[in-house]
């Protein structure tokens, strides 16, 4: 990441901009289940349009829970803060 410090910026760009164009285009697939439309609108009364942000804030705590989870089985020696681990990619995406 500090070599190219760019990538992370140019990725996540490419990453919204494909989010987008699928949360635009997937009402048109309303024909694979004639349920499609009514979940989608039900899911965003629920969770609002954007029910998969993207970024640290939005996700911590799920990824505080997740990182907590973890190390209750043991998986890793100790917890992991999420703020920590992706504190590079919140600097360069700042």
């Amino acid at each position: 990441m500090e070599k190219d410090p760019w990538i992370v910026k140019s990725l996540m760009t490419a990453f919204t901009r494909s989010k987008k164009l699928h949360q635009e285009r997937r009402r048109h697939l309303a024909d694979t289940t004639p349920f499609l439309l009514v979940d989608l609108m039900d899911t965003a009364a629920v969770f609002g349009d954007d029910w998969q942000p993207y970024g640290l804030e939005p996700n911590l705590k799920m990824l505080t829970d997740f990182t907590q989870d973890q190390f209750k089985q043991k998986l890793v020696t100790a917890p992991v803060d999420p703020k920590a681990a992706f504190a590079d990619a919140v600097r360069l995406l700042g």
